[in-house]
């Protein structure tokens, strides 16, 4: 694998951590990590089943973490609890049982809130089996769908390639002749003036 050395030797223990932390102590979104991983699937480096199991665990360990932490009212994330309950997202959040539901729901999908989930559901005081089988069914879509669109990535990538590439060497050729034209007509002006 030429193209991706350094994730040709990634463990199924690596992306549960990789994916525990990420956001959080790891510097990645977990959509990257997830879309990548999808693309190793498709390269034949990681087998679908396994990863998907490492990364549902993984992701599920990390918003539990969380959950715990702000249910506690942890000192570690005390100023982080005070800036989300003066969010305007805490604001607009609903009271009820079902709406805080269906808001850990949808933070899952929602590209940079996703810790929001956790975080509102410990503040609220969500029950810890309520918000796990809601987080689950979350994850169970979300996880697949990442991997999958990785997956197709890879089977694109080399076409998307390719076009660029013809692409890049027609703008260059049209330069090129552009530029020629350009000092041509200079030239010619240049030559009329003297």
């Amino acid at each position: 694998m030429e193209y991706l050395p350094s994730l040709e030797h990634v463990s199924y223990v690596g992306i549960v951590l990789a994916l525990l932390f990420s956001g959080y102590l790891l510097p990645l979104p977990e959509e990257v990590l997830l879309l990548g991983f999808g693309y190793l699937i498709s390269s034949s480096e990681l087998h679908s089943v396994p990863t998907t199991i490492a990364a549902m665990l993984g992701i599920l360990g990390g918003d539990f973490v969380l959950y715990r932490l702000a249910s506690l009212r942890s000192p570690r994330v005390s100023r982080l609890i005070e800036r989300v309950e003066r969010s305007r997202v805490a604001k607009a959040l609903p009271t009820g049982t079902s709406g805080l539901v269906r808001a850990v729901f949808a933070f899952r999908f929602v590209v940079g809130l996703r810790f929001f989930g956790p975080l509102f559901a410990g503040i609220r005081n969500m029950r810890a089996a309520s918000y796990i089988a809601t987080d689950f069914a979350a994850v169970l879509i979300y996880v697949p769908l990442l991997l999958f669109l990785g997956y197709h990535f890879h089977a694109t990538i080399f076409k998307l390639f390719a076009v660029v590439e013809v692409v890049r060497h027609t703008i260059f050729a049209v330069f090129l002749l552009a530029l020629g034209a350009f000092l041509t007509w200079r030239l010619k002006v240049f030559e009329r003036k003297t």
